[in-house]
């Protein structure tokens, strides 16, 4: 039962953020003093490049946009785990989620968030579960306004402006094979191909007067460099504006007059630059010792390499259970270092896409890993969040497991709520393998909401002296619980349909394996579960 997040490419790909031609107003920051996981939003006011902090949390944001009104428009990933746009106000404060429609798959990830010329709406990205994504337009408050762009592809990183030739989208795809750059209509018709090559062009970010465009490129002579380029509104004299010999992936964040604020990760880290349309006076604007990323370097615009994903296997773990990570995907690279941040201050090398680690406590720990590639560099995967859990019903403790779900894929959540004619589903395991082929039932037991069951026995919930407890009976698969059956590797997977008749009670669920190897020598219980039904 893998849980994977969105797909990511290995290199870096382009953050497109622009706001006016004279300023810029957020991005994402690093916090090393913080903690690896630890990211600090920032507003900044080229040239000087000072930053100054006005909101900081543990957990992982995305490309902001400073909206007409002030307020910053930045995407947060939250438990799930899943990206929501919220807003903050312009002088710090406690963001607002928006909601936004979730996609025909019921998927809800929003992401690049940018305004329409006229400053009354917004385009944001969204992703499917397979990994292609569309541009959605809205409100200032998420309130739908249709979905503009849907090539069946990986499409997004959008920026829009009042260009000589009208109001235009611009936005990278590959639906015609490697990435591209296109431009269309804000409502999506009349789309052209702005660069057309076997190289990989990415993340338009549009001059305030909406005159040019600066992208970035992937170097063809230089395997894991982009370089920023610069082209006409329509596709026309395209020039690269960054020095061919400079290493490292360079990303365009903003424009500022005629100058182009970008990323670029040439000293080892990303740190912020900027450079003339012509490609003359290049500025430091800041630099990172302390490996502080002052963009997301694993970005979901599409660049070319292996496509990785950081994958928590069981997401939601109870506390002192093991929470596996895992880095996932094709092409992973032989010869990389992963190093790991779990969220908790610990930190981790292996020289395997492989982590095992358990949490002294419970809550949502951003995970972070950074993947060094010698050929390529140090690239990082885009985080995801695990949640740790102290059980409301602890078991025995023995090496035993029970999962719920309801129409979905049972996770170790203690409480679900249901309806009859939905099936609750129950995965049972021994994860460490110590009880496989022990025989085991699954019993439950109704009662009054507020009035838990209560036994003597430690770890066990379910009271003769209540409702009966019963044995569930597998209604939907040839291998039931009775007569009981044993344990197999991977786990035993059940589905119950919810019979009617049950509104207004609570079920307490806990599984029982029958063995003399528990640790009370003759029964292990694994944690309750409470299903409730309204």
């Amino acid at each position: 039962m893998r849980h994977r997040i969105l797909p990511i490419t290995f290199l870096v790909t382009t953050l497109a953020l622009a706001v006016s031609a004279q300023d810029f107003g957020a991005t994402v920051v690093q916090d090393p003093s913080a903690g690896t996981a630890t990211y600090t939003l920032l507003v900044d006011t080229p040239p000087n490049g000072n930053l100054t902090p006005f909101f900081v949390d543990p957990f992982p944001k995305q490309t902001p946009f400073v909206g007409p009104s002030g307020l910053i428009y930045v995407p947060f990933m939250v438990p799930g785990p899943h990206w929501v746009l919220h807003t903050i106000p312009p002088l710090g404060g406690p963001p607002t989620p928006l909601f936004v429609p979730p996609l025909d798959d019921g998927r809800n990830d929003v992401l690049y968030p940018y305004f329409a010329p006229d400053g009354l709406s917004l385009y944001v990205t969204q992703f499917r579960e397979d990994g292609t994504s569309v541009i959605r337009h809205i409100d200032p408050s998420g309130g739908d306004l249709g979905i503009v762009i849907d090539r069946g592809a990986r499409t997004g990183c959008s920026s829009a402006a009042a260009t000589p030739g009208g109001d235009r989208l611009f936005y990278s795809s590959n639906h015609d094979g490697d990435f591209e750059i296109y431009s269309a209509d804000l409502n999506g018709a009349n789309e052209i191909k702005l660069t057309n090559n076997n190289l990989f062009d990415a993340g338009p970010a549009p001059k305030g007067d909406g005159s040019k465009i600066a992208f970035s490129r992937v170097d063809p002579f230089q395997p894991g460099v982009t370089q920023i380029w610069v082209m006409d509104f329509d596709g026309s004299n395209q020039v690269m504006v960054t020095n061919p010999a400079t290493p490292g992936i360079k990303a365009p964040f903003a424009w500022v007059g005629s100058n182009i604020v970008y990323t670029s990760s040439e000293a080892g880290n990303f740190d912020l630059f900027m450079i003339d349309e012509n490609g003359q006076g290049k500025t430091v604007l800041q630099n990172s010792p302390d490996a502080e990323l002052y963009a997301l370097p694993a970005d979901l615009c599409g660049f070319p390499g292996p496509e990785l994903f950081l994958d928590v296997i069981e997401p939601i773990t109870p506390l002192g259970d093991p929470t596996n990570f895992e880095v996932v995907g094709g092409g992973a690279p032989p010869s990389a270092t992963y190093t790991w941040a779990i969220g908790d201050g610990t930190a981790a090398m292996t020289t395997t896409p492989f982590l095992t680690g358990t949490y002294t406590q419970p809550g949502d720990f951003p995970v972070t890993v950074f993947v060094d590639d010698p050929p390529n560099g140090v690239f990082r995967i885009l985080p995801y969040i695990a949640t740790v859990f102290d059980p409301v019903y602890p078991g025995t403790g023995d090496d035993i497991r029970l999962f719920t779900g309801i129409d979905d894929t049972p996770d170790a959540l203690d409480f679900k709520e249901a309806f009859p004619g939905q099936t609750l589903f129950i995965d049972y395991d021994s994860p460490g393998g110590t009880y496989f082929d022990d025989p085991y039932l699954i019993a439950g037991q109704l009662f009054t909401p507020g009035q838990p069951p209560f036994n003597n026995i430690p770890g066990l919930y379910l009271n003769l002296f209540g409702f009966s407890p019963f044995i569930l009976v597998d209604g939907l698969n040839p291998l039931g619980p009775l007569p009981p059956p044993p344990i197999l590797p991977g786990g035993n997977l059940h589905g119950f349909p919810i019979p009617p008749g049950v509104g207004g009670l609570d079920l307490m669920l806990q599984a029982l394996v029958l063995t003399p190897n528990s640790g009370n020598g003759f029964l292990g219980v694994s944690d309750g579960k409470i299903i409730s039904f309204p």
